[in-house]
């Protein structure tokens, strides 16, 4: 009786270890199949790897299979403080409150169309009383019945034209601090800096800085992870670089046209010919070409 239950443990045991073989196998083979870009990763070797395997303890591998792909790094996660996405949610509700105080007022609303078409790359609508609505709806419908052919060429022409806005994603000051040569960020942090070089994209109206990112990832396999929604979203990660990677105040900004707006990606509306950067900071974009206006006044109050 001894000698069947010594026995049946060690068939589960082998049973047990067969699974997770299996488990990781299925894994690895699933990550090769996914399309990834050509990016130039520096090879830092398996010593600094092994060297790390060889200080885990005896019990490690039990942690990671019931860890369910949570990190510690994901659990102290949630104790940082927030550099990069907390600037851009006061941006963002700063953006908010200015929108809505020119709704309210019809004096001003003249004053700062031209403002807030340079700032969110998209004109606010204007709410136009009974009598002036009734006047377009008038001309419209006249418009109409004289030239019904153009009226509806319009739409096609438009179509047809496809427009288009190009995206880059770069993290040159990451390589800058030397991270492409530490063994962690193998495979993340590639010695040129690009991680997308410049590409193409197609735009319909309405179409924000937050939707191109989303093409880009689903055309290239690009990880991204953000968090929140609409005018919340913030960007957290791209190609497994993310926020607090590079030190306290680093994280992913973006810019359109050689310009870094202090509010979310969700609330951009691209124009055709928009030129779209991704660029990683480590220096809440002080290290940036064009830095963002504020960051330094933001730096300097919130150390």
């Amino acid at each position: 009786m001894e000698r069947q239950k010594l026995a049946a443990l060690a068939v589960f045991i082998l049973i047990i270890s067969l699974l997770l073989g299996a488990c990781s196998s299925s894994q690895t083979a699933r990550g090769a199949n996914d399309q990834m870009l050509d990016l130039d990763y520096v090879s830092t070797g398996n010593d600094a790897a092994e060297e790390e395997q060889a200080d885990e303890p005896w019990y490690a591998w039990i942690k990671r299979a019931f860890s369910f792909g949570k990190t510690d790094d994901d659990t102290k996660a949630e104790d940082k403080p927030d550099s990069v996405a907390d600037l851009y949610k006061k941006g963002t509700e700063n953006l908010k409150k200015q929108m809505e105080a020119t709704s309210e007022d019809p004096e001003e609303e003249h004053a700062s169309d031209e403002k807030a078409t340079t700032d969110t790359g998209k004109k606010p609508t204007v709410k136009k009383d009974d009598d002036s609505q009734k006047s377009d709806d008038d001309n419209k419908s006249q418009d109409n019945q004289n030239t019904p052919a153009q009226d509806t060429k319009q739409p096609e022409e438009s179509d047809q034209k496809g427009d288009t806005v190009t995206l880059t994603i770069r993290c040159d000051t990451a390589v800058n601090n030397g991270m492409h040569l530490e063994s962690k960020w193998a495979g993340i942090v590639p010695a040129s800096g690009c991680i997308l070089d410049t590409t193409t994209f197609e735009i319909n109206d309405g179409d924000t800085v937050f939707d191109v990112l989303c093409q880009a990832r689903d055309k290239f396999k690009l990880h991204m992870q953000y968090k929140g929604a609409g005018s919340g979203i913030y960007v957290e990660g791209i190609n497994n670089l993310y926020e607090f990677d590079g030190g306290r105040w680093s994280g992913w900004m973006y810019c359109v046209n050689d310009w870094y707006p202090n509010y979310g990606c969700g609330v951009y509306y691209l124009q055709p010919g928009d030129v779209i950067e991704w660029n990683y900071t480590c220096d809440l974009g002080l290290d940036l070409d064009a830095g963002m206006e504020g960051a330094q006044e933001w730096k300097d109050t919130h150390d």
